[in-house]
């Protein structure tokens, strides 16, 4: 029997590149293809390919959201808060008031996460809309828009499971995670190198209060590292940063 599933893409988007997977899946066998790094306003380029004059979508995409693309809010003590809407809500509420921006302007998710406290993510509604649009020009279900940051941590669980802080380095962005007493903390600045991201990281830690050499750090690598296979939402391309 042949049969032929719809294909899917997997993209992570920073401010400037999108590394894109595909995977194509026939006679009930999966094959995924790393087809690289590629500049932002390319993706749809290659999104498109061969899929160009079918008028139905005939695949899906999801897309993983660099740091640097992200407005992270910690909320602590929601444990009483049992409606998602009631933690979007308070928020909005945080978000607007420390970046002075109209929350309305910004699309959030949130996720439960360290007992009573969560992590919010917001992600300007222009730039949400940019994403749709880029998915329905290509013919394309867009089935999901999430920071990569929670979807990395969460497999690399086990790893980190010891972890106080950690480091995440990307192309753009350098991102501190910390949890002391059950309250997490996330901390993001922008960084265009590698000597940024390190000062970035110092401030970072200053701030927080935290050794630098305490800190478990990791990188983004855009070259896909021989060996693994590839896995979920990139986690393969995080590679560790030597003290």
């Amino acid at each position: 029997m042949w049969w032929e599933a719809p294909t899917r893409w997997d993209v992570y988007l920073d401010t400037e590149r999108a590394i894109v997977r595909r995977r194509d899946r026939s006679n009930l066998r999966v094959t995924w293809n790393h087809l690289g790094v590629v500049p932002r306003d390319r993706l749809a380029d290659v999104l498109r390919g061969p899929e160009a004059t079918r008028r139905r979508p005939t695949g899906s995409l999801s897309v993983f959201l660099g740091s640097s693309l992200c407005r992270f809010e910690t909320l602590h003590q929601v444990d009483r808060l049992w409606r998602a809407s009631d933690l979007v809500a308070l928020a909005r509420s945080r978000i607007e008031h420390r970046i002075r921006e109209d929350g309305s302007s910004l699309r959030l998710a949130t996720e439960a996460i360290w007992d009573s406290s969560a992590i919010a993510c917001a992600i300007g509604a222009r730039a949400y809309a940019d994403i749709e649009s880029t998915a329905a020009s290509c013919g394309l279900t867009l089935t999901s828009v999430r920071p990569w940051l929670g979807e990395v941590f969460d497999a690399m669980k086990q790893q980190l499971k010891d972890a106080r802080a950690v480091a995440l380095h990307e192309a753009d962005s350098v991102t501190l995670a910390t949890a002391r007493d059950g309250a997490p903390s996330i901390q993001t600045l922008p960084a265009r190198n590698d000597a940024s991201s390190n000062e970035c990281l110092r401030l970072l830690a200053t701030n927080s209060a935290i050794a630098l050499a305490s800190v478990q750090r990791f990188r983004l690598s855009l070259v896909p590292p021989n060996g693994p296979r590839m896995r979920h939402a990139f986690s393969d391309l995080v590679v560790p940063v030597s003290a």
